[in-house]
């Protein structure tokens, strides 16, 4: 079993800390769900090739993202994860 934390893209969290509230949209260009298969990809040809689990121990979404941006993230994660 392999597990790991999974906070991509990482602009999209650091809205209301380095970035200013609402600043970063989801979806959006370069922060959608296809992006975030695309990241995963290495760790899913690892859990594939060598016939282990795959573990995602935490996620989150952001709430100072702009309205809606978080449940639409939290849903395209969870269609990935499961």
């Amino acid at each position: 079993l392999y597990a790991f934390n999974f906070y991509y893209p990482a602009k999209f969290f650091r809205q209301g800390l380095e970035l200013p509230v609402g600043s970063v949209n989801y979806p959006s260009k370069n922060a959608n769900r296809a992006a975030m298969m695309n990241y995963l990809k290495a760790a899913v040809q690892f859990s594939q090739k060598r016939r282990v689990p795959l573990y995602v121990a935490e996620f989150s979404t952001s709430r100072f993202g702009p309205p809606g941006s978080g449940a639409k993230y939290l849903n395209d994660s969870l269609r990935i994860f499961e």
